[in-house]
């Protein structure tokens, strides 16, 4: 147990940073509990050091596919915010309304896709420290990484 007065761990940069982790951008969320040294390690000393590739790449996978699991999640809230509103309007109304949330949710899909992640997480530079300047239209964005788009994007919706 830590004892109260112990320094923190060190390499900490606060609340939201993962452990043993020195990046700072969205991919940080995905990188959960990992094979350490000792295990790879011991898996080559037992000639089963071909199953390390296998493992890290089943995590990864696992990781992305939780993640769109919770993004479908949160994305589908839109369907549950459409019937709340359905039921707001006269009947005659109703599919004025669905039609209007359909295209809300495209907007938003287009809008995030050209400058809001860029704005969001591109890397601030150029002397505007608040704001970022790079990966609109996702150019130069990693295609490994699109599932921390569609995370981001289903909040934006």
């Amino acid at each position: 147990a830590a004892q109260s007065g112990a320094a923190p761990p060190s390499g900490r940069r606060g609340a939201g940073a993962v452990p043993g982790s020195s990046t700072t951008a969205p991919a940080a969320a995905m990188s959960g509990a990992r094979l350490s040294e000792s295990d790879k390690a011991l898996l080559a000393e037992k000639g089963l050091g071909f199953l390390v590739d296998t493992i890290e790449q089943t995590q990864r996978d696992a990781d992305r596919a939780f993640v769109i699991h919770a993004a479908a999640l949160v994305f589908l809230m839109q369907c549950g915010f459409a019937m709340l509103t359905v039921g707001c309007v006269r009947t005659k109304n109703t599919k004025y309304i669905l039609l209007k949330n359909l295209l809300d949710a495209c907007a938003a899909a287009l809008s995030f896709w050209t400058v809001g992640y860029g704005f969001a997480y591109g890397i601030a530079g150029g002397g505007n420290p608040f704001i970022g300047n790079a990966l609109f239209f996702l150019i130069g964005f990693p295609k490994t990484e699109y599932v921390l788009w569609f995370f981001q994007f289903a909040f934006a919706a």
